[in-house]
């Protein structure tokens, strides 16, 4: 999740913020999209969600080496999505829409997002299949009376096939 916030500062746009809530919705059925941004114009991602993925599951035990005489078989790791909200906000159309662009432009010109697979091991990468969800276009709200100058568009977009293996994790 890091190494996507920096990409999307350094390609998109400067702030961009995680949140894991967004605002309360009154009605049953509001859709509440707003964050706190610290500034304008900004990218807040919402998530993630996960969803099993088992194209991309490995579907057989590790064996982790213990000691040169003993090897450990570890059970299978669970594979999942990890599916994110984005929401682009700003006070300037224009920006707003050169902001949208910028935004799919970054997912259409990275379809992977390349990792450390363990921030101890230096130079050992593992990449992830990186898209925009089917029905996860970057739209603007309709446009509906508001009463603010406040432009917002939003979408959907997944990084496939990652491995919760930690023991730990529920």
């Amino acid at each position: 999740v890091r190494t996507l916030l920096r990409e999307l500062k350094r390609q998109v746009v400067e702030t961009v913020e995680l949140s894991v809530n967004v605002d309360y919705a009154d009605s049953p059925t509001g859709n509440a999209s707003a964050a706190l941004l610290s500034k304008l114009p900004g990218i807040a991602l919402v998530g993630p969600s996960t969803r099993e993925n088992r194209l991309f599951s490995l579907h057989q035990r590790r064996s982790l080496e213990v000691s040169s005489t003993r090897a450990e078989e570890q059970r299978i790791p669970y594979t999942v999505d990890l599916v994110f909200t984005l929401i682009g906000v700003d006070d300037s159309s224009m920006r707003g829409l050169a902001m949208q662009s910028a935004t799919v432009s970054f997912f259409n010109g990275n379809k992977t997002l390349r990792v450390l697979r363990d921030p101890n091991v230096p130079n050992d990468y593992v990449e992830y299949e990186m898209e925009i969800e089917p029905d996860g276009d970057f739209d603007f709200a309709a446009s509906a009376p508001r009463n603010s100058n406040i432009v917002s568009f939003e979408g959907s977009f997944a990084i496939k096939g990652v491995d919760i293996d930690d023991d730990n994790m529920a």
